[in-house]
């Protein structure tokens, strides 16, 4: 009987991580055939580059994400409305992290989307707001728990902390914690980050970034 139910239990859990496993993928997404897209639901114009990995996340709106970039849920929601969505190369974003492009409207009569959900038409795009289009550069790393909100850019090399609320700039290779986010700390001399930021590694061919690896690595030593 214990065997029988352990076989069971095992089946379920197997069945369980299938269906978790499983995508939901509008036709018109382009996914690079070499990343690694697992348990994720996309729809509209999303496009996402070579080698990056997409793992248990919902994107909805108009979504760019670059090379080598790891999206690692779950509980990662990424909607876009009404301006674009921009993740570049060799991103991290952590588990339980929301980038919305945009809001409720508290200037109606009611933040209640009304003609969707009352008069259930569909046009809740009539009902937000947005302070722009949300842009999230190179090499940047957000943490756990995170917001990033309509109108925010983040720069190349920045670090977000985790729990943390973003709605405006965060300069390139900045340390950034709170709600909102303020900047605590720089992760290099400003030296180092001019010589970084010269390089635009993050773009480079995947040989010459090889070859650079030990250059790259010691490049705060020098």
């Amino acid at each position: 009987m214990l065997k029988k139910l352990i076989v069971y239990t095992l089946k379920a859990l197997n069945l369980k991580r299938l269906f978790l496993d499983q995508n939901e993928i509008d036709r018109a997404v382009v996914i690079d055939p070499r990343s690694i897209v697992k348990g994720c639901h996309i729809r509209g114009t999303v496009n996402i580059g070579r080698k990056s990995k997409i793992m248990y996340t919902d994107i909805i709106g108009d979504v760019k994400i670059g090379k080598y970039t790891s999206l690692w849920g779950p509980n990662i929601f990424i909607r876009s409305a009404l301006h674009p969505i921009s993740i570049g190369n060799f991103c991290s974003i952590a588990r339980n992290v929301t980038i919305q492009e945009y809001n409720h409207d508290y200037k109606r009569f009611s933040t209640y989307f009304m003609e969707q959900n009352f008069l259930q038409n569909g046009s809740y795009k009539n009902e937000v707001v947005s302070k722009g289009a949300i842009t999230i550069e190179h090499d940047v790393w957000i943490g756990v728990n995170c917001a990033i909100l309509s109108g925010s850019h983040i720069s190349t090399g920045a670090i977000i902390g985790a729990g943390s609320t973003v709605s405006g700039y965060i300069p390139p290779y900045a340390i950034a914690v709170g709600s909102p986010a303020k900047v605590i700390k720089y992760r290099f001399e400003e030296s180092v980050i001019e010589a970084l930021l010269k390089t635009q590694w993050w773009e480079w061919e995947d040989d010459k970034l090889k070859d650079n690896l030990d250059i790259l690595n010691n490049i705060n030593n020098n």
